[in-house]
């Protein structure tokens, strides 16, 4: 009987496979760099919508994001437009 024969056996931890680096996980929330300001934009009173597809089109002006700049700068005349005396 060897000295470590007292001691209890650690149980073993399964062997998982390493995470592929296309893992989608957290998904697209982690990834899309607009989300948060979208779901902003889309809870916000008429009033506030204004302000926040302003932003969404200074971000995406940033980003690089062509399509997303189109539509939030057609958002914003659309917006203007309704709010012009």
């Amino acid at each position: 009987m060897g000295p470590n024969s007292r001691w209890p056996q650690f149980p073993r931890w399964p062997q998982f496979p390493p995470i592929p680096p296309d893992f989608p996980f957290p998904g697209h929330v982690a990834t899309d760099k607009l989300h948060w300001l979208r779901a902003e934009y889309e809870s916000a009173d008429e009033k506030d919508q204004l302000r926040w597809a302003n932003e969404l089109l200074q971000r995406a002006e940033k980003v690089g994001d062509k399509n997303e700049a189109i539509h939030w700068r057609a958002e914003v005349a659309r917006r203007t437009v309704e709010l012009a005396p």
